[in-house]
């Protein structure tokens, strides 16, 4: 089955979960690992701002969609992004608790995405999540594709991540097959450049959330720890070294996000996680 027929075939299901995050009383809530979990922790902080961002850009050209299956699953798409919001949030005021600046960090993300609102054209967001997208899909992705990441996660913060790894990976062609449409397929390098652009404002980001993270655990100044930080995302287990292959196809000029069938992997996963919440 091609790329793009997966895609249409593909049910968005939201699933409406609430995490109990407060009953999770450690800040190193994988393995007790300080860096593992900060890890996880800067990347929940950029969730928030933006998904509401990305439904706001794919909500823009609903009305220029043609018909079903797509609007269907864009709604589905609008409601998943809206409740991963709500749980992050969630999450995040839980790590607000525990001594992170992620109040902060939040307010800082959200700038960023206005920014990028009153920067960029309608249809340069909507590339920009399409590029967005990419990097949730891929990150879902591996945590499908490698459970061991997170074996040693304490159950809410497990079930969370599983959780949004399933819904992302399941609606990853949503937002693309939006632009495509839009577009006729024809502004590829409206969507390289605009993916070019946002991988090197993604990473100075997280360099920042990083930082900032760092210093409330009182590691900021830590060569040994920045050095071990950037050993779990580039060494071993290298979550961002994993990633590098499947963000490098976004570049190919018949990329669809559904190339990587990965649908067994998340119905295990779904079953696992339905398992867990029983």
């Amino acid at each position: 089955m091609k790329s793009r027929d997966i895609s249409r075939s593909i049910r968005i299901t939201p699933r409406d979960r609430h995490f109990a995050f407060s009953d999770v009383q450690e800040r190193d809530w994988l393995g007790g690992d300080t860096l593992k979990s900060l890890i996880f922790n800067a990347l929940s902080m950029t969730f928030p701002a933006g998904e509401r961002f990305f439904i706001s850009s794919v909500k823009r050209f609903r009305p220029r969609i043609s018909g079903e299956p797509l609007d269907s699953q864009v709604g589905a798409f609008m409601a998943q992004e809206a409740m991963h919001t709500r749980e992050h949030v969630r999450y995040n005021q839980q790590m607000e608790t525990q001594g992170c600046r992620a109040a902060m960090l939040q307010r800082e993300t959200q700038e960023r995405f206005e920014w990028a609102q009153h920067r960029y054209s309608d249809l340069e967001q909507l590339a920009a999540t399409c590029a967005l997208e990419h990097f949730t899909a891929i990150l879902a992705d591996e945590l499908l594709c490698n459970p061991d990441l997170l074996k040693e996660a304490r159950t809410e913060y497990r079930n969370i991540w599983l959780w949004h790894a399933i819904e992302e990976a399941e609606h990853k062609g949503v937002a693309f097959d939006v632009f495509q449409e839009v577009t006729n397929g024809r502004a590829y390098w409206v969507r390289v450049r605009t993916m070019t652009i946002v991988t090197v404002l993604f990473l100075a980001h997280m360099k920042r959330l990083f930082s900032v993270l760092l210093a409330d655990a009182g590691r900021g100044g830590s060569a040994a720890s920045w050095l071990r930080l950037n050993w779990l995302l580039w060494g071993n287990p290298g979550l961002f070294r994993k990633m590098m292959l499947k963000w490098a196809a976004y570049f190919r000029p018949g990329f669809h996000p559904w190339d990587r069938d990965n649908r067994a992997r998340m119905r295990a996963a779904e079953n696992a996680l339905a398992l867990e919440l029983e």
